[in-house]
């Protein structure tokens, strides 16, 4: 190859990747006047993806004063899909560490994933604990981005800013806890649930905690598990 062709040929690759770079990332429009998202779950959906929906679904809906659908299995237009979706196992979930999330925001989509740990079988109480935290962290990420924050386990404590339309900008992003373990020791009942449980859940503080399996929503104060939100 002669000097003037390979200089050629690197001219040529350089100016595409050049396009490459400079192609621009379109937002990610998922909920204005004329359109509101789904929140696709997978068809088995376990408890903590069906509770980390509901989350999802409670604070857009007061962002924006639109209820996301949540469905199981798939739907057409602007989704948001959580967990272990079929639609995210290119996100690589199943190598990630408990407690650990992949949010990525493309066309139309919006897919946000977490690693599972091994279930734990307490033959004392019959209990399964579980570690399926990573796609309920995702979520509260999320929501963090779009400006909500929790300050105190109390409903005043939680600052939801209003806005009509969420636009994203394409991307990914992935976050481990820099810490394995994080919890907080105190306990607080309001309204006969124990609050701690949620706001332990909501600023990611349970790292690495086990718990029952039908316990995301927390706990009432006499250590009953509450599903009623």
């Amino acid at each position: 190859m002669n000097m003037k062709r390979a200089h050629s040929i690197r001219t040529f690759v350089r100016l595409a990747a050049a396009m490459i770079l400079t192609v621009p990332l379109f937002p990610v429009t998922l909920i204005d006047e004329n359109r509101t998202a789904s929140i696709v779950i997978p068809v088995n959906a376990t408890a903590a993806e069906r509770f980390a929906a509901e989350e999802l679904e409670t604070y857009l809906e007061k962002i924006t004063g639109k209820k996301p659908a949540i469905v199981r299995g798939t739907a057409g237009g602007v989704n948001i899909v959580l967990g272990a979706h079929p639609l995210n196992d290119d996100l690589g979930w199943k190598t990630l560490s408990p407690d650990e999330f992949i949010i990525d925001v493309s066309k139309d989509t919006v897919r946000i994933a977490g690693g599972v740990g091994p279930s734990v079988y307490n033959t004392k109480n019959s209990n399964t604990y579980v570690q399926e935290r990573g796609t309920l962290y995702g979520v509260y990420e999320f929501l963090e981005t779009l400006g909500v924050r929790w300050y105190r386990p109390e409903v005043w404590g939680e600052h939801v800013p209003s806005q009509a339309r969420i636009e994203l900008p394409a991307g990914r992003k992935k976050h481990q806890p820099g810490y394995r373990y994080r919890m907080g020791m105190h306990n607080y009942c309001q309204d006969g649930r124990e609050q701690t449980a949620d706001e332990g859940s909501r600023t990611m503080l349970w790292g690495y905690a086990i718990i029952s399996i039908p316990d995301y929503t927390g706990r009432t104060c006499n250590g009953t598990a509450d599903r009623s939100k």
